[in-house]
């Protein structure tokens, strides 16, 4: 694979066929400048957003070159067709190591997989950095609603069982009471 020779974000899909069998890998292809004066990483701590939540995202910016350059970051979300449903920009001085979180609405995305990406140009160079993510419908469960399922389902059965014993424990002592007024 040769890397394009304008600087970006590209995301597709390589196709894999054996017989019966066919299997899609999505990948990304992240081209920046030859010498470039910045490390960028972008991460999101999950990977599979429910339909219309908000996409939570960490970037972190390392000077590897000059520091003190004034920087534009262009923030995009495109699927893995090339569309782009979202891009914004963003100016700021960088004289050291920063860290940052960026919210991302999701509303207007379906089900499907796709990537963030962070395009950040300086004078003399691009940086680029993206990771993949997937919205879910919201109908389905991700494991921290399942783990809240389960605990609310075991909770409700430990009190079905003391009440359970409790009231069994009721009829004992009204019989034992009957008993004892019959025996005087």
């Amino acid at each position: 694979m040769v890397a394009p020779d304008e600087t970006g974000i590209y995301a597709g899909k390589i196709i894999l066929n054996s017989q019966n069998l066919e299997k899609e890998i999505l990948t990304t292809l992240n081209v920046q400048s030859k010498n470039t004066l910045f490390d960028m990483i972008v991460t999101i701590p999950e990977k599979e957003i429910l339909n219309g939540r908000t996409l939570m995202a960490q970037f972190n910016l390392l000077p590897v070159g000059e520091k003190g350059v004034d920087v534009t970051i262009k923030y995009l979300i495109k699927d893995f067709q090339g569309r782009v449903f979202f891009e914004n920009s963003e100016t700021f001085y960088v004289d050291s190591e920063k860290s940052f979180i960026k919210e991302f609405d999701t509303d207007n995305l379906v089900t499907g997989d796709y990537v963030l990406g962070a395009e950040m140009t300086y004078i003399g160079g691009v940086a680029v950095a993206s990771t993949q993510f997937e919205i879910v419908e919201s109908n389905t469960f991700p494991v921290t609603d399942i783990k809240f399922f389960i605990f609310t389902g075991i909770s409700l059965l430990i009190i079905l069982i003391i009440i359970g014993f409790l009231i069994y424990r009721k009829i004992k002592i009204q019989k034992n009471i009957k008993k004892y007024k019959r025996g005087r």
